[in-house]
């Protein structure tokens, strides 16, 4: 899902990464650090922010830890 999120952003397709990331906040609901970064992710992407990509590798390595 993270990877298809990523694809969307370099093609700079907000909209359709921004569907995907209610699945994203189900899936980590739990975890709070997670959380905080997915809104993070989420509000970048509806201001069609190129730093988006930053945040989505910042995702990645939270999960990897």
């Amino acid at each position: 899902m993270i990877s298809q999120i990523e694809r969307h952003v370099k093609h700079s397709e907000f909209d359709q990464a921004l569907a995907l990331l209610p699945m994203l906040h189900q899936v980590f609901a739990d975890h709070t650090e997670l959380s905080h970064v997915i809104t993070q992710l989420q509000q970048d992407l509806l201001a069609h922010n190129q730093d988006s990509l930053k945040t989505l590798q910042h995702l990645k390595h939270v999960i990897v830890g």
